[in-house]
């Protein structure tokens, strides 16, 4: 198996994008950032389109090498894919009684 997938993720898209973000802002090319890292560019070039996912090590590795957090390449204000119950409990508190019936005092008469 090469590493590379078949569709990328939108985690592995998000850190790619940050990371050729933060290339970019620096002026540099692949071949450039692969030159002063010591990384190869046929790396780099994966990890930022997010055919490859992006070890945490390497990413710790990245950040250090552009001056940055790993944090500045995560989507730390919204999940890369939040979970069922989280949502479902966000969810009820922001309906508080949705679902329950009126009062019997607001209830119509029959």
């Amino acid at each position: 198996m090469s590493g590379y997938k078949e569709k990328p993720t939108a985690f592995d898209c998000y850190v790619g994008a940050c990371l050729r973000a933060t290339r970019m802002a620096y002026g540099w090319s692949l071949a450039e950032a692969a030159a002063r890292s010591g990384v190869l560019a046929v790396n780099l070039q994966a990890w930022e389109t997010g055919r490859r996912s992006c070890s945490l090590e390497t990413l710790e590795v990245l950040a250090r090498f552009y001056r940055a957090r790993v944090t500045d390449f995560l989507p730390v204000n919204e999940p890369a894919v939040p979970s069922p119950r989280a949502v479902g409990t966000e969810v009820r508190r922001r309906t508080p009684g949705a679902g329950r019936s009126a009062s019997p005092a607001a209830r119509p008469s029959s």
